[in-house]
């Protein structure tokens, strides 16, 4: 009798000790057991939030020999993004220059200088977002390729090349033209203020000049 008591307040010693390791605690000062669930919960937000700095580091590591490597249809791709950002900069810069001098910036200086000032801040913007137009470009390199496919196949080529030529000039250039002087006579109808074309060329040349020191001067 004595040792089936004995053998019980052993069994139950034991149990309780096996239900305190469970319970992840050891004595009375026990802290919790990290979990295998917990650990990899956390690891996962880790690169979570580690991927978008990865991706944005492997966008700005691309360069046109990167580009030419995925197909000449991402190099049109790039080409053709580029234009529609920096186009689409110069009709801000131009529109705001318009509405708030009520003056052209291509032949007024006052409307100049606020051109200017616009345009080299959207220029900075969009030199830091580089990494987003090559994603956007790579993203429409098939779009591009269909593109110079159907001017293969309608045309009847022989040789690809033309193809890619017919692209560069209806897309690229004759597109990018279309677009360009499209917008700046729309914002040219909304605030009642004349282009004046002329000056056109010389207001580019001014905005680009100071805009690439913007950029060498926030890089230095």
């Amino acid at each position: 009798m004595f040792m089936s008591s004995t053998r019980m307040r052993t069994r139950s010693v034991t149990v309780g000790a096996s239900a305190a390791a469970g319970d992840g605690f050891s004595g009375s000062d026990a802290t919790p057991e990290v979990q295998p669930k917990e650990i990899e919960s956390e690891s996962n937000v880790a690169a979570v939030q580690v991927e978008p700095m990865s991706w944005w580091r492997r966008m700005s590591s691309f360069d046109r020999k990167k580009l030419a490597s995925l197909g000449t249809s991402v190099l049109l791709s790039y080409g053709f993004v580029s234009n529609v950002s920096y186009v689409g900069c110069l009709h801000i810069a131009t529109f705001t220059a318009m509405q708030q001098t009520g003056k052209s910036p291509f032949t007024n200086p006052v409307g100049l200088k606020a051109f200017v000032t616009v345009y080299t801040g959207l220029w900075v913007i969009l030199n830091f977002m580089r990494p987003a137009r090559i994603a956007l470009s790579i993203s429409l390199g098939a779009v591009f390729e269909k593109i110079v496919n159907f001017f293969h196949a309608k045309f009847r080529l022989k040789n690809k090349a033309y193809a890619f030529a017919l692209t560069v000039f209806f897309v690229n250039i004759v597109g990018t033209m279309s677009f360009m002087f499209g917008g700046i006579a729309i914002c040219s109808a909304i605030t009642g203020v004349p282009v004046g074309w002329g000056g056109l060329g010389q207001a580019f040349v001014e905005a680009k000049k100071a805009a690439t020191a913007a950029v060498l001067g926030a890089v230095s």
